[in-house]
């Protein structure tokens, strides 16, 4: 299982829903710091916690900027390539595949960059 710090997860053995902390490596597993509702830190193995939700923080500016800008780009680039397919006198199922092809390029390239500039995630 991969944790960020901010993940919410729930401990099985003693039935503890919490956030993400901390991790400390041990020699049976790895010890994971949770904080939970009464505001105090409680340590489970990471063999009994459960994921129940992600930390996905607000979207900054910068990535709400690059994600319309990809977007326009995607999409003049999707009809770009079925107009040239139309030109060249290429049918419609060859003219859809060719708009879809393109779009999912950048669609790909964009969420890439997404998981490379996200949190971090450590297998525990």
């Amino acid at each position: 299982m991969r944790l960020a710090i901010g993940d919410v997860v729930r401990d099985r053995r003693e039935r503890v829903i919490g956030t993400v902390v901390g991790i400390d490596p041990e020699g049976y597993g790895s010890l994971v710091a949770l904080r939970v509702s009464t505001g105090t830190t409680h340590l489970a193995y990471s063999d009994d916690l459960e994921m129940l939700a992600r930390n996905n923080g607000p979207t900054g500016l910068g990535r709400r900027v690059l994600a319309v800008v990809l977007f326009v780009l995607a999409a003049l680039t999707a009809f770009a390539a079925s107009h040239t397919v139309h030109s060249l006198g290429g049918n419609w199922a060859l003219m859809i595949f060719s708009a879809l092809g393109a779009y999912t390029a950048f669609d790909v390239a964009f969420r890439g960059v997404q998981r490379l500039t996200g949190p971090r995630r450590i297998r525990v």
